[in-house]
């Protein structure tokens, strides 16, 4: 079936790739596994780009790159929330993280107002500022 399934999918340029359940790097350490298990119902962000967050935060941290964080479009406050733990794990206090978003002033999700390739509403996205900060 599989190959049937590509023979159809490679006519019009695609090739059919079976979806794995953990999509993190072999790369990833257990601790990056358990960040991303702790924030995961917080964020929208992928397993690749969270990985590659964390290891930025890494890499700044043992180069000592001094400077703070900053997070635009927080959502639920998951990739801070990563960050901070990462810090955290490496023994580092020293940053601030900010965070920037709208909150308000945002117009109300219409029916047009959809992810591309799923089709998910915004409005199933809607976070109110006052769940972000208990998070």
């Amino acid at each position: 079936m599989k190959n049937y399934l590509n023979s159809i999918a490679k006519k019009f340029g695609y090739k059919l790739i079976k979806d794995r359940k953990d999509n993190f790097p072999v790369e990833a350490t257990k601790t990056d596994r358990l960040i991303r298990s702790q924030v995961k119902p917080y964020t929208m962000t992928s397993d690749q780009r969270l990985w590659a967050l964390l290891s930025a935060i890494k890499y700044i941290s043992k180069k000592q790159i001094r400077g703070d964080l900053v997070e635009c479009g927080v959502w639920k406050g998951g990739s801070a929330m990563a960050m901070a733990l990462q810090l955290k794990e490496m023994g580092e206090t020293g940053r601030d993280i900010w965070l920037y978003d709208t909150f308000s002033g945002m117009t109300e999700p219409s029916s047009k107002d959809v992810e591309y390739h799923s089709g998910r509403s915004a409005s199933k996205l809607l976070s109110s500022t006052k769940k972000v900060p208990g998070n």
